[in-house]
């Protein structure tokens, strides 16, 4: 995440956070996370919603 969106969000009144992950048929997991803020600019409001997909993989296989 970076440092422009990191300051919108702790300006924000309201956020919230969404982190998903589902494993593919190789059973490697691939993760998103979501954070939807409120951003308010002159008397106007917007919702902004940044997908974040990490770049590392992890490889492993998992039994649940």
């Amino acid at each position: 995440m970076n440092n422009f969106f990191l300051k919108e969000i702790k300006a924000a009144t309201y956020f919230s956070v969404l982190l998903d992950s589902t494993p593919d048929v190789s059973h490697t997991h691939q993760m998103a996370f979501v954070v939807r803020y409120v951003k308010v600019e002159e008397s106007e409001a917007q919702i902004k919603e940044p997908v974040f997909l990490p770049t590392a993989r992890e490889n492993r296989r998992t039994n649940y």
